[in-house]
């Protein structure tokens, strides 16, 4: 058995093209073996797929990156601190009128994995936590299709 350049999902050594993504199988990829394949598992169901496979051929889940984690952690991170920052100012009523409804946005923002815009990170740094600012301005934005 080979693996497909393309998708990366396990074909018949024959195969002239690959019955899951439809791309044709070079002789280059004809010769290439799994042992001398990179291969990572599936995070979704465990299936073994080529390394730089970005969907999973098997169930179809999108495969996570390392990036991908950093900035959920992050995010997280910076989503404590201003939850932290809207209880303390809560003795001052006036400061939640914009605390509250910035740390709601980031939060939705980070939940449907859409981007945080460059202001709204900045005004978070300025009128909301400096710690959470500072890593909502680390994070790399998700890519939109």
């Amino acid at each position: 058995m080979k693996y497909c350049a393309n998708c990366g999902a396990q074909v018949e050594n024959e195969a002239v093209i690959c019955p899951y993504c439809g791309s044709k199988q070079t002789e280059g990829a004809a010769q290439a073996s799994a042992a001398q394949t990179q291969t990572k598992f599936c995070t979704n169901c465990g299936a073994q797929i080529h390394a730089e496979a970005v969907v999973c051929p098997k169930c179809g889940c999108k495969q996570t990156t390392e990036e991908d984690s950093n900035n959920s952690t992050m995010g997280t991170i910076a989503l404590v601190f201003m939850i932290i920052a809207c209880v303390t100012a809560a003795s001052l009523v006036l400061p939640l009128a914009w605390c509250i409804p910035m740390t709601i946005m980031v939060n939705n923002r980070l939940k449907a994995n859409r981007p945080i815009s460059l202001a709204l990170k900045i005004c978070t740094l300025i009128f909301v936590s400096v710690v959470s600012g500072i890593l909502l301005l680390c994070m790399k934005d998700p890519d939109t299709v």
